[in-house]
């Protein structure tokens, strides 16, 4: 027992350290009146259940694509078992973002072996988990994009380990993409990005994969048939220069040089072959959810979310990298200079984040307003 507590004990201080930060900046915090839109309310369980094993049904639905079946099942639990007290839906997001970052942290920790790279892994989740947007999609009830993040982060983890080692079976990785699917229209990129890094990395074993991409393929654009007006936003210049702007003032220092080291790491031959092509599918994940964000024409930083998880995913992956690269007095300057940056990108946010929960209470009487009119 003892040993199975040792084992683990930086997953429990880590749990710990999240829970209360979030505990402490999301406590009395009210509903918004956006969220109460999304109370399916007079919907029949077996309609909502529907919706998710039989995507074609989603063709019929006014909002297509942008259907949360997923999400309205969450809710419609919740709300028939707590009714309109905010604290249970703010608990059940914050768990899945814990149960995000506890996976992430084991992500990155899995496949190094070196001295000190737990520290790193240990920091860099703390900051993910702090970041403003992120911060801002686990404070919107309605903004689900946590829970479809977090299920399409364990539809490609279990994919990497099916493809590396052949771990799971690909059953697990399409029951896990459908879930993802039927959460949010971000990780209608997953068929997008297995396929991608199937045929850049490895373009013989598409057959291998054939079936699992064309089940996931099909539950992923049948609703997009219905959302043509989203995609047509697609690509637009505005979209990316406010993604830029809003992208660079949460963490712009942290990726800049995080992208800047990847050169180093494609040309260093101490990293090993699983590693390299790991980093590969991480940027392949990067450039395609950087790409689809052009669907969302928002000031709201909290639509950064599906976004910025793989990037600082990649960027902290190629950090630890570039730590087990380096020996000596190296290693010591590189760690100093991450811990810097660490620092000031964390004090950016949180400050920032503080003050978002500040001016949050203000939609308190509209939400009120809301909540006495549906009762």
């Amino acid at each position: 027992m003892r040993l199975l507590f040792y084992r683990y004990f930086d997953y429990l201080i880590l749990s710990i350290v999240i829970a209360f930060s979030f505990y402490f900046l999301t406590e009395e915090v009210p509903f918004y009146f956006e969220d109460l839109a999304f109370l399916p309310l007079n919907t029949p369980y077996g309609e909502i259940i529907f919706k998710i094993i039989a995507p074609v049904y989603n063709l019929n639905s006014p909002l297509g694509a942008f259907d949360r079946p997923v999400e309205n099942l969450i809710f419609k639990l919740i709300y028939d078992c707590f009714g309109w007290d905010s604290t249970p839906y703010r608990f059940v997001k914050n768990t899945f973002w814990l149960l995000y970052c506890l996976c992430l942290y084991q992500f990155l920790t899995a496949s190094f072996h070196q001295r000190g790279i737990k520290v790193l892994a240990f920091f860099s989740v703390i900051l993910v988990s702090l970041l403003a947007p992120i911060f801002q999609s686990v404070l919107w009830i309605c903004d689900f994009e946590i829970i479809g993040s977090f299920f399409m982060f364990l539809c490609f983890y279990v994919f990497l380990e099916n493809y590396f080692r052949g771990r799971y079976s690909q059953t697990v990785i399409v029951v896990l993409a459908i879930i993802a699917l039927s959460t949010k229209v971000t990780v209608k990129i997953i068929p997008v990005v297995l396929l991608l890094y199937i045929l850049v990395n490895n373009r013989k074993r598409l057959k291998e994969y054939a079936l699992l991409l064309l089940i996931i393929f099909i539950y992923a654009t049948f609703p997009l048939f219905s959302a043509s007006s989203g995609v047509e936003k697609l690509l637009h210049e505005e979209n990316y220069l406010l993604f830029s702007e809003n992208l660079f003032y949460s963490c712009g220092y942290w990726l800049i040089t995080g992208f800047l080291l990847v050169l180093y790491i494609l040309r260093n031959r101490t990293v090993h072959k699983e590693q390299r092509e790991t980093l590969l599918f991480l940027l392949i994940w990067s450039f395609c959810s950087v790409l689809f964000w052009g669907v969302f024409v928002s000031s709201e930083t909290r639509y950064l979310t599906s976004s910025l998880i793989p990037l600082m995913i990649t960027i902290t992956y190629v950090f630890q990298l570039v730590f087990c690269s380096l020996h000596g007095n190296k290693r010591k300057a590189f760690v100093s200079f991450i811990f810097l940056l660490w620092l000031f990108t964390l004090f950016k946010n949180v400050t920032f984040t503080i003050q978002y929960r500040g001016i949050w209470g203000t939609n308190a009487i509209a939400a009120h307003k809301v909540i006495n009119f549906l009762e």
